[in-house]
């Protein structure tokens, strides 16, 4: 019950994907005939997209506006181990003055932006029921800037950040698994769901001092069924970082159950007094 939204999702994707895949040029003939009917508005701002977007017969339901707002430093140099932006003379393999200090059990961070203006509005819009056709325009922006690098990694099993159990009781919606399911079709890869568990209730990360995040999220994550994951690249989603110590966690668990490496990805980067 706790992942029915998400379920109801991929099980929509497949069937969309069965149902057009029979007849070449189906599915440009549905979307064109779809959109023709009701002309689709891009997900974050709700403006109308166009007939000539470039959105239209995308899974990317995003106006030229937003995407450039979204994807303003997504190319720009950013730090390997934590994904704050650096110069683009800085050697940050050892880490950046946000990390350098930190030891995670984590080896790189794939991200969009910086958690700030309109891309802190669609991350927080993202965390309520509903949001799904967002966070899947919004992991595939990712996937367009960083596929390469992605598909470097080798990545062999994708999990999600999870959710305390009384959490989903109470939410049942939870951003990093649609994102995870994104990024799952993208790759190609099986996204394990039921890995990763929340074995004890943490206080919000918010509200804490940066010490204290880490305190807060230590040893709160058990792997199940360490047989998947042993000897694996593990691509590890939520939908923001700020400190890392929630990712660290994780991917601390995921090593000590057998996954060779950990990387993670995010829609966002918190950086500074954000």
């Amino acid at each position: 019950m706790a992942n029915s939204g998400v379920s109801n999702w991929r099980r929509l994707l497949r069937a969309w994907d069965v149902a057009t895949s029979a007849i070449p040029g189906f599915r440009t003939f549905l979307s064109s005939g779809w959109n023709f009917v009701l002309p689709p508005a891009c997900v974050a701002c709700g403006t109308e997209l166009g007939p000539h977007s470039h959105a239209i017969n995308s899974v990317c339901l995003l106006c030229l506006a937003c995407r450039q707002e979204f994807t303003k430093i997504a190319d720009k140099p950013s730090c390997l181990r934590c994904g704050a932006p650096v110069g683009p003379y800085v050697n940050s393999e050892n880490g950046c003055q946000e990390c350098s200090r930190d030891r995670f059990a984590f080896k790189n961070v794939y991200r969009l932006g910086l958690y700030d203006g309109v891309l802190r509005d669609a991350v927080l819009k993202g965390k309520y029921p509903g949001s799904e056709p967002l966070l899947m325009s919004m992991a595939q922006l990712i996937w367009e800037y960083h596929a390469d690098s992605l598909q470097n990694e080798n990545i062999g099993l994708i999990v999600p950040i999870p959710q305390h159990w009384w959490q989903r009781l109470r939410r049942q919606h939870h951003a990093p698994d649609v994102l995870a399911e994104a990024w799952g079709r993208c790759l190609q890869v099986p996204v394990g769901l039921p890995i990763l568990s929340k074995r004890k209730w943490t206080r919000k990360q918010a509200h804490l001092s940066r010490a204290d995040r880490k305190k807060n999220q230590l040893d709160v994550f058990r792997v199940h069924r360490p047989l998947r994951i042993a000897g694996k690249t593990i691509l590890l989603v939520d939908d923001v970082l700020t400190t890392g110590a929630t990712a660290d966690s994780a991917a601390r668990a995921l090593k000590a159950a057998g996954a060779k490496k950990v990387v993670v990805v995010v829609m966002a980067r918190v950086v500074g007094h954000h």
